[in-house]
């Protein structure tokens, strides 16, 4: 998916909030330039990305609220940690990825 185009289909939203991250001091070091996209399986350009407010110990985002558009009961959330790589910021490697089914946060 793609965060900032038109939503793939017409049902309504489900508003999100990034709170953080946790497990990366694992890496060995603490990555600096970290962004979270937020988005809906399947449904290209639902989502949203969220960038990390600061390189501290604590992993916090800024706007890190959004509306995945195009929810509907049944869809898969995923969330996928990168940091921005190389010059110029266009090249991004995945740190993680976490997977929320909407049975862990929806009423079925």
């Amino acid at each position: 998916w793609q965060a900032g185009a038109p939503p793939a289909s017409s049902g309504p939203g489900l508003e999100v909030t990034v709170l953080g991250s946790r497990g990366l001091h694992d890496l060995g070091r603490v990555p600096s330039n970290i962004f979270c996209c937020c988005g809906i399986r399947g449904k290209p350009r639902s989502g949203f990305r969220a960038q990390l407010l600061s390189s501290a110990s604590t992993l916090e985002f800024e706007d890190r609220h959004g509306t995945l558009a195009g929810y509907s009961a049944g869809d898969v959330v995923e969330l996928m940690l990168y940091e921005v790589v190389g010059p110029g910021g266009e090249d991004a490697d995945l740190l993680g990825v976490a997977t929320l089914l909407s049975s862990t946060f929806h009423d079925q």
